[in-house]
């Protein structure tokens, strides 16, 4: 698969973890389960503490009420990865 962009580039060779900060926040404490479309695979997710503070390998806290995926480490061989999330009644 060949970037559209050059800017994408780094996308097709390096290898790392990607946070996503899903919103709109008021899903956040209503996810149930989130999965790669493609393959079915499941996506971790998470609720990042508002005041947590960025360091190497963490990501500084979201708005409160953000849900964060946590998406896999080497990029799926598709064209555009896309995510189903299945939210619990309000």
């Amino acid at each position: 698969m060949t970037p559209s962009h050059p800017r994408s580039r780094w996308f097709e060779h390096d290898r790392f973890g990607l946070f996503v900060h899903f919103g709109p926040y008021s899903v956040a404490g209503r996810i149930r389960f989130a999965r790669l479309l493609h393959d079915g695979s499941e996506v971790r997710f998470t609720q990042i503490p508002p005041d947590q503070q960025a360091n190497t390998m963490t990501p500084a806290g979201p708005p409160p009420g953000t849900a964060t995926l946590l998406m896999p480490v080497q990029r799926p061989d598709v064209l555009l990865p896309a995510v189903e999330v299945v939210l619990e009644e309000p």
